[in-house]
């Protein structure tokens, strides 16, 4: 799995999740070199400024999902209550799943109030596979 940035047409920056690596890629986007050294096991905490897309809910949410430690889970009942909406786990949901940003927004690392891999904007075995990814790094290092 590897993940490429790119724009839309309407100028906003995004990420795709891919099954496999490019043979060439553009390292020129710093989100990008970013990306490649977390897919190499380098790289755990993004402390890159970006601008935050989405709504303000959708923002706090985002913002809530990146406290979320490197190799570990939360609910999204957690992010509910993060953002002070303890009620709000399904509207959380729904934002995660319009996350223009996975893995710089850790929206992998939320998984449902009885730990189940629920809810993941792309295919839930991206999921799978970035949070064993994190595991196994998390466990060398």
């Amino acid at each position: 799995m590897y993940a490429l940035i790119r724009k839309t047409e309407t100028g906003m920056t995004v990420v795709d999740l891919v099954d496999k690596r490019p043979e060439t890629i553009a390292l020129s986007h710093p989100w990008q070199k970013a990306l490649d050294r977390y897919f190499k096991g380098e790289l755990q905490k993004f402390t890159i400024d970006f601008p935050v897309p989405g709504t303000d809910f959708q923002r706090q949410v985002y913002h809530a999902t990146c406290t979320i430690p490197y190799g570990e889970t939360r609910s999204y009942g957690w992010v509910a209550e993060k953002i002070g909406n303890p009620k709000a786990a399904r509207a959380v949901g729904q934002a995660l799943n319009k996350n223009p940003l996975p893995i710089l927004i850790p929206c992998h690392r939320v998984i449902g109030h009885d730990a189940s891999l629920v809810g993941f904007g792309s295919d839930i075995s991206y999921k799978i596979w970035l949070l064993r990814h994190e595991k196994k790094t998390r466990e060398k290092g």
